[in-house]
């Protein structure tokens, strides 16, 4: 389910713009569930790009659920750019919920950034709560893959009942080492609370400049202002 697109699956060398769009309405569903995208699936050769567009809606369902884009996964040789953007509109559901997307799982040769995006939106579930992005996973094989985040911030309270919560974005223990994260001039004001584990920007990252925390984060568990591993 999509404020303007439910999926986008199996197109190859598909180039696509989407710009000043807003969606107002209440967006309800199960799974794969975004304020403009619901799921991005198998495409190859893929040039996506999104700017000046805003949610406002609220979105609520069972899992992988974002403002934007409900979950990336499966896409090859792909780049995305997110840029001018903001989430406003509050997140419930389980699991995988983000302000950009509930979850990435990529694959060989993707890159994407997010540059000048706001999250504002309270966003709770129950495991992997995200300001940005609620779970990043790559596996072993994957290779050439990049996450990056510019000149953004995250102003929405972020909480999990019964697992992981990240003020931006969280990354699976399991993804490969060749995924990389850089977070650049870029702050997060919104606190963060989780039963197990919360972070106030990220628990794994590559890269980092620039970068201020300033929301509480508490935890049961292993609560830390910035992140864990790098």
């Amino acid at each position: 389910v999509g404020g303007f697109i439910g999926y986008i699956r199996n197109n190859n060398n598909m180039v696509m713009t989407i710009f000043n769009c807003t969606n107002d309405g209440t967006i309800t569903g199960n799974t794969w569930i975004g304020g403009v995208v619901g799921y991005l699936y198998g495409n190859t050769k893929m040039k996506m790009t999104i700017s000046n567009c805003v949610n406002n809606g609220l979105i609520t369902g069972d899992q992988t659920i974002g403002g934007f884009i409900g979950k990336f996964f499966n896409n090859t040789d792909t780049e995305v750019d997110i840029s001018n953007c903001n989430n406003n509109g509050p997140i419930s559901g389980r699991r995988s919920l983000g302000g950009f997307t509930g979850e990435i799982e990529m694959k060989t040769n993707m890159n994407m950034s997010l540059s000048n995006f706001t999250n504002t939106g309270k966003i709770s579930g129950s495991i992997f709560v995200g300001g940005f992005v609620a779970n990043i996973v790559s596996d072993a094989n994957s290779k050439s893959l990049s996450f990056n985040i510019v000149n953004s911030a995250n102003k929405g309270n972020v909480s999990a009942e019964n697992g992981m919560a990240c003020g931006m974005f969280c990354v699976s223990q399991d993804s490969g080492q060749d995924l990389n994260t850089t977070v650049l001039n870029s702050i997060n004001k919104g606190s963060v609370n989780a039963t197990t584990n919360a972070y106030g920007i990220a628990n794994i990252i590559t890269k980092a400049r620039n970068v201020v925390s300033m929301g509480e984060v508490n935890a049961s568990s292993d609560s830390f202002t910035f992140w864990n591993a790098s």
